[in-house]
């Protein structure tokens, strides 16, 4: 893991910018961009594909400021932008939102379900809703929404 600092917009300004555009960008990262365009101006944990020899998984850029996890091909393009923080969406901020009411607020229907288990945390069992439509996946604990994932059409289920 290697840490880069850069000088960048302090936490607060950053985490207002977590805007999600559908199937484009979560805040300033746009999908299929390459990281090398953001990497001059903020402080950012890096952690390589410990499959890259495999051809499959992504490298993890965590961005400090914004809290989004940014993950990238063997080429540095931009593939998903994960946020537990903040994620807003028509003026909403979705991270922390009961799942239902996303779902009645706008209209949609995921487009599969899972349940994912985990042995450690005390998060160890979550509900992940797939809606390939916006591009978006999100995961529920307890019935609140705690992790959005946003991606280009259907790259986790690839």
């Amino acid at each position: 893991m290697q840490r880069k600092k850069n000088p960048g917009k302090n936490i607060v300004e950053s985490i207002k910018d977590n805007t999600l555009i559908p199937n484009v960008s979560l805040g300033q990262f746009v999908l299929g961009n390459n990281i090398s365009d953001y990497l001059k101006n903020d402080t950012y944990i890096y952690e390589e594909n410990p499959n890259k020899e495999d051809g499959y998984g992504f490298d993890s850029f965590y961005f400090v400021n914004q809290g989004l996890d940014v993950w990238t091909d063997n080429k540095g393009t931009i593939k998903c932008i994960k946020s537990t923080r903040v994620c807003y969406w028509k003026n909403v901020n979705i991270v922390g939102l009961p799942y239902k009411k996303f779902l009645s607020k706008f209209d949609l229907k995921p487009d599969s379900e899972d349940i994912c288990y985990f042995s450690e945390g005390k998060m160890k069992t979550q509900h992940v809703y797939d809606f390939d439509s916006i591009g978006m996946q999100l995961w529920v604990w307890y019935g609140i929404v705690r992790t959005v994932i946003v991606n280009q059409l259907g790259i986790l289920r690839d």
